[in-house]
């Protein structure tokens, strides 16, 4: 988006028409990629260096230049209070309580410091670095240290080398708004997706900087041209490296279990990987190395309960489905899961409790419509039972499952015609859907006996 917007600035066109235009990509950069707010800021310290349109002989130009950015900053204000707004009510912004702002200011600090350690040697990445639950005293002393030590130098030596105060500048403003001090959902210790316009900067104060120290020579440029290429060649052996590992989504969560410690959520993705692929030993292995790291991982006790129960191990699966209830009452999925061993054990009454307690968290979970139906139709709630089949098709019109059992309820009602319909339209979803066809046989078999 910054080489779109240096292009704009050079095409010959009015002032005002490239501003609109600068404004108009600002914000589509916004809605792609929400960390730009900081942008406005990164264009008052372009227009310091290298456009030098700064003025310190009085404030009325330096006023002058963030008005025209004013529109930028509302568009930035707007994007900020957005995103506040949708956290707030999806209700995925992490308490002060969960994650205290002191631990998240120290981890803001060492992960400053870690970022350019990863630009310099880019090893041991990973897809999810898991939060720390404490950060050691005098590595956030270090890192504050640092980052004062660097910011004062390059504050002093501004005039004479700008390009260094700017690129710090830059590194330290653009990537503040990906340190945590808010966080949603599932915050990361650091992403290297955060790094990608802050590392600009850092670039700005080598590419400017290094030739800056180099003595003047003849053979200046072509040394370090030779330099230059030589890096780049460990990069792209490095690059190389890294893309290994993102062939496949099981390799990629291994390699950050490998480079990173205590990472629930990696193991919790293993978990998910291996019961897809029926493998659901190793499954219930690493669920329950995520529950070791994070004992309320209320998905993790769901996911290792639904383990169990493939391996017919059904205490155990009811044991975890009641602890993920504990951790979060609101968890559909869990009292829909307890639902079904509920039902299965022949203790519907609770099971239809569970299953409406689901529908009342999430009334548009098709399963769960489907679920309460068969316990309505143990009972001989017929007409409660068609109501819930016909829910759960309105949600999904492909449940072919739904289909087949409102087909039965109608059958026993003698509604043959309607119920022969809804066999059919089982088998027009799933052609090998046995149970349906056996049941549209005796369905036609029936209707062909009250024909004659």
């Amino acid at each position: 988006m910054l080489t779109i917007l240096a292009y704009v600035n050079y095409i010959k066109q009015p002032k005002l028409l490239k501003y609109l235009i600068t404004l108009a990509i600002f914000c589509l950069g916004l809605m792609t990629k929400p960390m730009l707010v900081s942008l406005p800021f990164v264009l008052l310290l372009i227009d310091y260096w290298p456009l030098g349109r700064f003025d310190f002989k009085g404030l009325r130009p330096f006023f002058h230049l963030v008005l025209e950015k004013i529109p930028f900053f509302i568009f930035s204000a707007f994007s900020i209070i957005m995103s506040s707004l949708s956290v707030k009510t999806f209700g995925t912004m992490a308490s002060i309580e969960s994650i205290p702002m002191t631990l998240r200011f120290e981890n803001a600090l060492v992960s400053y410091i870690k970022y350019i350690g990863n630009m310099l040697w880019p090893h041991n990445l990973a897809i999810f670095y898991p939060y720390p639950q404490v950060v050691p005293v005098w590595q956030a002393i270090g890192a504050a240290v640092g980052i004062a030590g660097i910011t004062i130098s390059v504050l002093l030596v501004i005039r004479a080398k700008p390009y260094l105060g700017v690129g710090w500048m830059w590194y330290l403003g653009t990537l503040f708004p990906a340190m945590g001090l808010a966080q949603v959902g599932l915050w990361p210790a650091m992403a290297d997706r955060f790094a990608y316009i802050p590392l600009i900067g850092l670039f700005i104060m080598a590419a400017w900087g290094i030739p800056a120290v180099v003595p003047d020579s003849r053979y200046k440029d072509k040394g370090l041209a030779i330099i230059s290429v030589f890096l780049l060649s460990i990069l792209m052996v490095s690059t190389w490296v890294q893309t290994k590992y993102w062939k496949e989504s099981l390799t990629l969560y291994q390699h950050a279990i490998e480079v990173t410690q205590n990472n629930d959520a990696m193991h919790y993705n293993l978990g998910v990987i291996f019961a897809e692929q029926g493998r659901f030993t190793q499954a219930i292995s690493h669920y329950s190395k995520a529950l070791q790291i994070t004992p309320n991982f209320s998905q993790a006790h769901n996911n290792l309960g639904a383990a169990y129960l493939k391996l017919g191990r059904t205490a155990e699966a009811f044991r975890h489905y009641r602890e993920a209830l504990q951790i979060d009452p609101d968890f559909a999925e869990a009292h829909s899961n307890l639902g079904n061993i509920l039902t299965e054990e022949g203790r519907t009454a609770e099971a239809i409790r569970h299953y409406r307690e689901a529908l009342r968290i999430d009334p548009d979970f098709a399963e769960v419509h489907y679920n309460l139906g068969n316990a309505l139709a143990k009972e001989g709630r017929s007409e409660d039972a068609i109501r819930h089949y016909r829910a759960a098709l309105r949600i999904d019109p492909d449940f072919s499952k739904a289909y087949n059992n409102l087909g039965l309820i109608l059958v026993t009602q003698g509604k043959i015609g309607r119920a022969i319909t809804c066999f059919k339209e089982a088998l027009r979803i799933d052609p090998g859907f046995s149970e349906a066809q056996i049941n549209l046989k005796k369905a036609l078999d029936s209707q062909a006996g009250i024909d004659k």
